[in-house]
């Protein structure tokens, strides 16, 4: 029940006016799934957000019914909810550019808008995306102790390479409690982004979860690292002492 909440909440978040900006010729069935279109309406949800839906449902739009759901949704999970142009990078190589995404983080999905047409694009058909001065591979990567491919963004590029993983919780609404207490609405959060390492030749990204996990990730220098590490007060989970790591390492 909880699998098919998180999808429902997903959908309706989807259910936006779209806008007439897109006119690519590109048929984008080949990089990616259409998942909906402007009269989509998806009537179950969880918890106390199901009678407003019924009510609205009733009498009003399919835009204002998506209006009256997100009024009840604290946070949403989307990195912006508006979509913006960019540009994809397919694994075939070809390069569309002009595209109007945004990215879905909880669901980590790209959502490519096309007239009156939704879609995800396949991480297997799509090597990145770049949405308005900020790019995002599609990368396999480590990450407590779990291996998965996902959109990471690009931090540093160079030899040595530097990501960051953005992630959202979903939290249920919940009921009140006590009679003092007043009922959670239903909540995307942001959790802390999570920094990755590829080095060269690597094909997957490595999670730096502490500072021994950033010394191991360099092969040799280990003692110069670590120097440079406690002269300068770095810390692992940040992006600037990160970069001016990486710099000087490659350096060495």
């Amino acid at each position: 029940m909880k699998k098919l909440t998180l999808l429902v909440l997903s959908g309706i978040f989807i259910a936006q006016v779209f806008s007439q900006n897109s006119e690519l010729a590109v048929d984008f069935s080949r990089y990616g799934t259409a998942i909906t279109g402007p009269g989509y309406i998806n009537r179950s949800i969880a918890n106390n957000l199901i009678h407003e839906i019924e009510r609205v449902n009733r009498s009003r739009s399919a835009e204002d019914l998506t209006e009256a759901i997100l009024n009840n949704v604290v946070g949403t999970p989307f990195m912006n909810n508006t979509f913006e142009k960019g540009k994809i990078y397919t694994a075939d190589g070809t390069t569309i550019d002009g595209a109007m995404m945004r990215y879905n983080v909880y669901n980590d999905k790209m959502e490519v808008e096309v007239k009156d047409l939704l879609y995800e694009l396949s991480q297997e058909m799509v090597s990145g995306v770049k949405i308005g001065d900020r790019t995002f591979n599609s990368v396999q990567f480590r990450l407590a102790k779990k291996e998965a491919r996902g959109y990471l963004e690009m931090i540093r590029d160079g030899e040595w390479k530097l990501y960051c993983r953005h992630e959202k919780k979903f939290k249920e609404a919940q009921p009140q409690k006590a009679m003092e207490d007043r009922p959670s609405p239903a909540e995307f959060k942001d959790l802390p982004g999570s920094y990755l390492i590829m080095r060269p030749g690597d094909k997957k990204a490595l999670h730096v979860k502490n500072k021994k996990d950033l010394l191991n990730i360099f092969p040799v220098h280990k003692n110069e690292i670590q120097s440079y590490i406690k002269k300068n007060k770095l810390k692992h989970n940040e992006e600037e002492d990160l970069c001016a790591l990486l710099t000087y390492y490659e350096s060495l």
